[in-house]
């Protein structure tokens, strides 16, 4: 019993052995306890894990019997799958590879493989390995998009694995998750969670995901179906990093056709380490880089392409990005970040700006302004404002457990439209 109280507070030592006696007289009475009830709504809770273990009782399966049975099971999932997660992808786009599977077999085996099966979703064989390849490549595309809008937001899922990931290739699991105060690209909320899941290697978790979804399938596909399979998840790890670096981009005011590669991958870099080494904070940091652009847009004229704006104004403009306190440490913060923001600017105004006809246009001041208005309309829509933070919802369960949901319904107002500023909800 000792042992066991050394887990509470000095404070609540004297409340739990009450509650033990209580329970321990009367273990027949109904305790109180006062709940919450959260819902997750979405198409289906499918997830990877679970194809997987259809998967490997396929694989275990020695009888010709049950491999068939076993074999029956998974594809009845996938069709599952692609029914309530994949109605709208083209099915077909892949007939040609499914088809090709069929030459070189006998008349009968090709009209069997060809007729229509209420077990493949009114779908024939050839049909049904056409649908899943499709869905691989929607599901890459998905899964791209997913993993680098959580970097891009600062957002860590935390246990990334197979069971924690949906198969229709969405955000669903809020289990250990956070949001990315100081940034550190080895962070990760939840501290048993393992450097593979942490911040910097989301893209890479999702990469394993996505293979371990391939792997799943493949005892329902042919030879050709296969091969193709491998290819799109070989091409998923390139399409993942040109989204991280278009993400990158826009989250500095960059467009992909005027700005070279290398430029864009040394800022992003530089930015990042500087970050980390400063402790700064994510969200703040990179909702109020458009505010250092707008600060030198006055310096601009008809005959000056430049934009010109003093290092006062650049620290001004950031705000407090950083906890460091220590005078002399702060200069180095705001010594390191000045020099930052002068090799960034120059890239930014540098850029044509793009016209509503189409045509692109630079070198005077009133370019220079229109590119900065554009940057950073640009910024803002790839950088929220607002994102939750853990002690903005224990205030809020705290309040709610005395009856008042002013901080719970002021929460949901605010986090409703994280890239609008809201004034009226700072402190």
């Amino acid at each position: 019993m000792n042992c066991q109280l050394r887990r509470f507070r000095p404070e609540d030592r004297a409340e739990v052995i009450k509650h033990i006696a209580m329970q321990a007289s009367s273990p027949n009475i109904m305790q109180k306890t006062r709940t919450a009830i959260a819902t997750r709504v979405a198409p289906s809770f499918l997830r990877v894990g679970q194809i997987e273990l259809f998967a490997r009782r396929v694989r275990a399966a020695v009888a010709p019997d049950d491999r068939l049975m076993r074999t029956r099971e998974l594809r009845q999932i996938v069709v599952h799958l692609l029914e309530r997660e994949y109605a709208d992808i083209d099915e077909k786009q892949y007939i040609e590879v499914a088809l090709s599977d069929l030459r070189g077999k006998s008349e009968s085996e090709q009209q069997q493989a060809k007729e229509k099966r209420s077990e493949h979703g009114n779908r024939s064989n050839v049909e049904l390995q056409s649908a899943i390849l499709g869905m691989l490549q929607e599901f890459s595309s998905r899964m791209a998009a997913m993993t680098t809008g959580w970097m891009r937001v600062g957002f860590v899922q935390g246990n990334f694995n197979s069971d924690n990931c949906l198969a229709g290739g969405r955000t669903m699991d809020y289990g250990p998750f956070g949001f990315m105060q100081s940034f550190e690209r080895g962070w990760n909320m939840w501290t048993n969670g393992g450097a593979h899941f942490a911040y910097w290697n989301q893209p890479r978790a999702g990469y394993v995901n996505f293979s371990s979804l391939v792997r799943a399938v493949e005892p329902l596909l042919e030879p050709a179906g296969r091969a193709a399979a491998q290819s799109i998840l070989e091409s998923y790890l390139p399409l993942s990093k040109r989204s991280m670096k278009e993400m990158w981009r826009q989250k500095l005011g960059l467009t992909a056709a005027h700005c070279e590669e290398e430029v864009v991958d040394e800022l992003v870099e530089d930015l990042l380490d500087r970050m980390e080494k400063h402790s700064v904070d994510f969200t703040i940091l990179f909702r109020n880089l458009p505010r250092v652009l707008e600060a030198g847009v006055g310096s601009t004229s008809e005959s000056k392409a430049t934009l010109e704006i003093s290092n006062a104004k650049i620290i001004d403009s950031l705000g407090t990005f950083s906890s460091t306190t220590c005078a002399a440490n702060l200069q180095q913060v705001h010594d390191d970040f000045v020099d930052w923001v002068r090799k960034w600017i120059p890239v930014v105004v540098s850029e044509p700006v793009t016209t509503p006809e189409g045509a692109s246009s630079n070198g005077t001041g009133n370019d220079i302004a229109s590119r900065i208005t554009e940057a950073c309309s640009t910024m803002r829509k790839a950088s929220p404002k607002y994102v939750p933070r853990e002690e903005m919802f224990v205030a809020a369960y705290e309040a709610a457990n005395k009856d008042d949901y002013t901080v719970f319904n002021e929460l949901h107002q605010l986090l409703t439209k994280p890239y609008d500023e809201q004034p009226k909800f700072e402190v």
